[in-house]
């Protein structure tokens, strides 16, 4: 993140317009829990300026065994030379300092090309264990 991003937390309205415009699939996905947006310097207090990248966490559609999160929108504008690594990296640490969920799963769309690079750079923040067992 450079020093002219600024990080917030549950701006649905201005993440999901960038879905809408920017994200392959066009539509904000169901059962969101929490949003994190980059925002350019801009507003009032120069620290709120047009948003240009976003994730989304939200229930996944599939049932698992314990309670979980799912990564399920990572978009940016196409003009942002922005990390999605560090934005999904501060939305994790919000998340985890409230104690929001102690499981965040993320899955790559390899249709689309996609193959989890922004979440593989993320490996010892987004590492756990479930009963006991180390995972990765």
């Amino acid at each position: 993140m450079t020093p002219s991003n600024h990080f917030r937390i549950g701006l649905v309205a201005e993440a999901s317009e960038l879905v809408e415009r920017f994200h392959y699939s066009g539509r904000v996905p169901a059962n969101l829990q929490c949003v994190g947006t980059w925002h350019a310097d801009g507003g009032l207090f120069g620290d709120q300026g047009q948003v240009i990248a976003a994730c989304f966490f939200s229930i996944p559609p599939t049932r698992w065994s314990e309670d979980v999160w799912e990564l399920s929108r990572l978009v940016r504008r196409d003009d942002a030379a922005v990390s999605l690594t560090g934005l999904i990296a501060a939305t994790v640490r919000f998340l985890a300092r409230r104690k929001a969920m102690d499981l965040l799963v993320s899955f790559a769309d390899a249709t689309h090309g996609h193959h989890g690079a922004s979440t593989k750079r993320l490996h010892g923040l987004m590492r756990g264990s479930v009963n006991g067992d180390r995972t990765a």
